[in-house]
C-alpha cells in the first residue's frame, strides 16, 4: 500500500490559491494606505505662530500710493475688532493700478505683533469698482425685480387646470 501524502503527489489548483492571494494583496494594500495616511501634513504653514489672519470686507475711503496704504471703512472683524475706518498697508504692487476711492474690497487682514509693521492686507479682491462716467443700470419694469411684488400670471398643469398665484 502506497502512501499518497508524499511531496510528489501534492496538488493544488490556482482556483483555490487565487482567493488567498487576493486576500493577502488586499491586506497589504490596506496596510500601505493606512501607513501613508498617518504621515504629518506637509501643507502646514511655515508662518510664525504669532501670525493671525482675519477676513475683511470694506469700502476704500482714500488711497496713498506713495506710502502704499489705503484707508478702508471696514465691517466688524469677528473676534478681533469692531467696524471702523483705518489705514492699512498693502504690499501687493498690482493693487495700486486698480484700487480707487469708493471700491468695495474683500481681503485678508494679517496681524503679526512681532513684526515692524504689525498689520497689513493680503489676498485683496476688488468686489466692485466705482466709475462715475458709467450710466446707472436701466431697470426693466416688465421683469421681476428683487423686493417687488410678482405679477399675476396663469399656469396650466398636466390635467389642464388653470393655476394662479392667488390659488
Amino acid at each position: 500500500m502506497m502512501n499518497n501524502s508524499s511531496p510528489d503527489n501534492i496538488s493544488f489548483s490556482f482556483g483555490t490559491l487565487y482567493p488567498i492571494m487576493r486576500a493577502i494583496l488586499l491586506c497589504l494594500l490596506v496596510c500601505f494606505l493606512g501607513l501613508t495616511g498617518c504621515k504629518p501634513s506637509e501643507t502646514s504653514s511655515n508662518a510664525p505662530e504669532s501670525l493671525k489672519r482675519y477676513p475683511l470686507r470694506g469700502k476704500v475711503v482714500s488711497v496713498d500710493r506713495a506710502s502704499k496704504k489705503a484707508e478702508v471703512d471696514h465691517e466688524a472683524i469677528v473676534g478681533f475688532m469692531p467696524a471702523m475706518t483705518m489705514d492699512f498697508p498693502i504690499h501687493a504692487y498690482w493693487v495700486w493700478d486698480d484700487l480707487a476711492v469708493g471700491s468695495e474690497i474683500r481681503a485678508e487682514l494679517v496681524v503679526d505683533n512681532t513684526a515692524a509693521e504689525p498689520y497689513w492686507l493680503e489676498n485683496i479682491g476688488i468686489v466692485s469698482v466705482p466709475n462715475p462716467a458709467q450710466a446707472p443700470v436701466p431697470i426693466k419694469e416688465n421683469v421681476a425685480q428683487v423686493g417687488k411684488g410678482v405679477p399675476d400670471f396663469v399656469l396650466t398643469d398636466q390635467d389642464g387646470r388653470k393655476i394662479t398665484l392667488n390659488d
